[in-house]
């Protein structure tokens, strides 16, 4: 039976792949629309799960927030969503 930490470890593991797939800066919504490219579908990630693993990797200093995007709804709403763009350490 895998632990809590072995599931965390898998899914930072998978959503780094999805983030390396994506060209240019992304959101939620675009790791979502791009998770079955690169992770297993069977795992994709609820939006309140997606959104802590964010915060971690965002913790880690793995990725980091440049701004936001205005969405725009059905209903002719909008709202924003933070954007991230992948931090690659320099040796």
């Amino acid at each position: 039976m895998p632990t809590n930490k072995d599931r965390r470890k898998k899914y930072h593991r998978w959503l780094l792949q999805v983030i390396d797939g994506i060209d240019g800066p992304f959101s939620s919504r675009i790791i979502l629309e791009n998770w079955d490219k690169y992770a297993p579908p069977r795992y994709k990630p609820q939006i309140n799960l997606l959104a802590n693993l964010i915060r971690q990797l965002s913790a880690k200093k793995l990725i980091r927030r440049i701004g936001e995007e205005q969405v725009r709804t059905i209903s002719h709403s909008t709202y924003p969503v933070p954007m991230f763009i992948r931090v690659y350490e320099e040796e």
